[in-house]
C-alpha cells in the first residue's frame, strides 16, 4: 500500500451506501441490532466463497495480501504499512441500522439491510453481493432461515436512490463512490449528538461515565485510518488543534443510559453479551465552534464510532437545535 505525496488536512474519503433487499423463505427473527447478526453471516460467506487455505489462520497464509475476505472483513495492515504495521485494521465496511425492537420476519416477507463500503473496497461490490446472496442461502440466525436476494439499491449522499438489481435483473451499473459533502453548521448555541445504536468506547475505563472529548477523538481516528487504508492518502491534519477543541467542548446536557444488549457469533456459535451507550448528548458549541471537528463529525454519521462500528454499533446522528 502506498500512501499519496500530497498532503490532506480534511477528510477525503469517498463512500457507497448500498441497500440489499430479501424475501424471506422461512420465518425468523431479527436482533435488536440487526447489523450484529449481518456482520457474522456475511463474513462466514465471504469466507466461504473467497478462502483458498481452510482452516489456515488468515495471518499465516501467502495469500494474506490477494485474498477478499480479509481486505472485506478482517483487514491487517501490511508490514510496510506507516500505521498498524502487521496489526488488524479497521472494516472496509459498515452495516447500517437503527436500534429496534426484535422483529419477527414471516416466510415471502422482505427485508432490507443497508451497507457501507468506503474507499477503493466499493470496486469488490460484485463480492459483496455474491456474499450476502450466499449467506441469504445458507440461512439467517439459529434456525437458518432462508432468504433469496431480490434487488439491490445504491442509496447516494445527496438523496437519490438509484436502481441496480430489480428482481435479479441488472438495471444498471453502480456509480464511483463519491466524497459526502460537508454540512454547515448555523447554530450559535448547541448540537445534540443522537446514537441511535450503543456506543461501544474502546477501553473500560470510558463505560462508567460518558467521555465526550474520548468520543470524537475516536471519531476522528476512525476516519483517518479508513482514508490510508482505503485510499492510499494519508490525513494530515490539525491532530493538537482537533483535540484542543474535544477537550474544551462543552456538555450542556446529556440523556445516555448504558444499555446491555447480545450478539450470536455464527463463527464461534455461541451469544455474546454486548452493551454500550444510547441517547443523546447536547453540545454548547457558542464558545468553542469546533470548527476543525465538523468534517469528522460529519463523516462518522456514515461510519459509526467505537467498538463494534461495523457490525452497526455507534451509529449517530449530529443534529441542530
Amino acid at each position: 500500500m502506498t500512501t499519496s505525496d500530497h498532503l490532506n488536512n480534511t477528510p477525503d474519503l469517498p463512500i457507497g451506501v448500498y441497500r440489499f433487499t430479501f424475501e424471506a423463505k422461512n420465518g425468523f427473527e431479527l436482533p435488536a441490532i440487526p447489523g450484529m447478526l449481518w456482520h457474522s453471516i456475511f463474513g462466514k460467506a465471504l469466507r466461504q466463497i473467497s478462502c483458498t487455505q481452510p482452516g489456515m489462520e488468515c495471518e499465516k497464509c501467502l495469500l494474506l495480501y490477494d485474498c477478499d475476505y480479509p481486505l472485506l472483513f478482517r483487514p491487517i495492515a501490511p508490514p510496510d504499512s506507516e500505521i498498524l504495521q502487521g496489526k488488524a485494521a479497521p472494516n472496509s465496511h459498515v452495516f447500517r441500522c437503527s436500534m429496534q425492537t426484535v422483529r419477527s420476519v414471516k416466510a415471502g416477507e422482505c427485508f432490507d439491510v443497508e451497507m457501507v463500503i468506503v474507499g477503493d473496497a466499493a470496486r469488490k461490490l460484485g463480492r459483496v453481493i455474491k456474499a450476502l446472496q450466499v449467506a441469504g442461502m445458507n440461512g439467517i440466525g439459529k434456525k437458518r432461515s432462508q432468504a433469496d436476494l431480490l434487488s439491490i439499491k445504491q442509496i447516494c449522499t445527496d438523496g437519490r436512490v438509484l436502481p441496480l438489481v430489480e428482481n435479479g435483473e441488472v438495471k444498471r451499473e453502480p456509480i464511483p463512490p463519491v466524497q459526502n459533502e460537508y454540512r454547515s453548521i448555523n447554530s450559535n448555541q448547541e448540537i445534540k449528538i443522537q446514537f441511535t445504536t450503543p456506543y461501544i468506547p474502546p477501553g473500560k475505563e470510558y463505560q462508567n461515565q460518558f467521555n465526550l472529548p474520548h468520543m470524537m477523538m475516536g471519531v476522528v481516528r476512525r476516519v483517518s485510518l479508513l482514508q490510508y487504508f482505503y485510499t492510499g492518502k494519508r490525513l494530515y491534519a490539525d491532530f493538537p488543534l482537533i483535540k484542543s477543541q474535544t477537550e474544551t467542548a462543552l456538555v450542556a446536557s446529556n440523556d445516555l443510559k448504558w444499555q446491555s444488549c447480545q450478539r450470536y457469533s455464527a463463527t464461534h456459535n455461541k451469544v455474546i453479551k454486548i452493551s454500550g451507550w444510547i441517547g443523546s448528548v447536547n453540545i454548547n458549541i457558542n464558545m468553542q465552534p469546533l470548527t476543525d471537528l465538523w468534517p469528522f463529525l460529519f463523516m462518522g454519521e456514515w461510519l459509526n464510532t467505537g467498538k463494534n462500528a461495523s457490525m452497526g454499533f455507534g451509529r449517530y446522528q449530529v443534529i441542530e437545535i
